[in-house]
Order: C-alpha cells, then sequence, then structure tokens
C-alpha cells in the first residue's frame, strides 16, 4: 500500500528522533486515517473554521493523533491530509482533481470511503487484492 511505503520511508529518514520512530505504528496509523476519513469528509461532519480564504477544512482527534482534511474549490479543487502524532508530522497527501459531469453527485465517494471494508479485508489478506 502507499500509505504503509510513505510511512516506512518516514521512519528510515532522519528527521525524527528514534523515540519518535519508536512511536510510529503502521498498521495503527492506517486505521487511524480510515477512522478520521469515516468521522470527517465521509460522515458529512460539520466544517470547522476555514484554515485559509473559501477554504473547506475537516477536523478528527484521537489519542496524540490528528488529522485535517482541508481543499479549496468546486468542480476544480485541490486538497490536502496530513497526520500528526503527538505534534509531530507523520504522513500527508495532496490532491486535485475537477468534476467532469454536471449531474456528478459525490454522496458516492463519501459513501464508498465511509465503508471501505475491503481495503481493511485486502490488508489481511492480500491474496483478496490482487483482482483490484
Amino acid at each position: 500500500m502507499i500509505l504503509q511505503e510513505k510511512l516506512q520511508m518516514l521512519r528510515k529518514k532522519n528527521d525524527y528522533s528514534q523515540e519518535q520512530l519508536a512511536d510510529i505504528d503502521i498498521d495503527e496509523t492506517i486505521h487511524f486515517l480510515i477512522r478520521a476519513k469515516q468521522n470527517t469528509y465521509s460522515g458529512h461532519a460539520a466544517e470547522i473554521k476555514p484554515s485559509r480564504v473559501a477554504s473547506h477544512d475537516l477536523k478528527y482527534e484521537e489519542g496524540n493523533h490528528l488529522y485535517y482534511d482541508t481543499y479549496l474549490g468546486g468542480q476544480n479543487f485541490s486538497g490536502e491530509e496530513p497526520i500528526w502524532l503527538k505534534e509531530n508530522l507523520i504522513w500527508c497527501m495532496n490532491y486535485s482533481g475537477r468534476v467532469l459531469g454536471e449531474k456528478f453527485n459525490g454522496d458516492f465517494l463519501k459513501e464508498v470511503l465511509y465503508h471501505n471494508k475491503l481495503v481493511l479485508t485486502c490488508e489481511k489478506e492480500p491474496s483478496l487484492s490482487k483482482g483490484l
């Protein structure tokens, strides 16, 4: 998985002390990210105060983890999803795209992100993801 590879790269870099690296549990971070998405964008959560002009911001905290999803635009959009552990950035993803159809409704995407049991199943049984 891309997330797992990114976290492993972060663990190898010299940006973190050995103590900080020991705190990063890859599986825990993946599951936190899934819960964060379920409790923000895909869970139809209320937006928080915008961090920039016309931005859409969502926030989720759990224990020592902190997640933000902030995006700009509508038809054409760009955003970022960082995760911090004990106030140290441990992962970040940027995204951008555009809506192609006038009748497009993003609710199906929210539904898929919210009910992503397949992702968890494929993690535990890699043979299941071969056809994806």
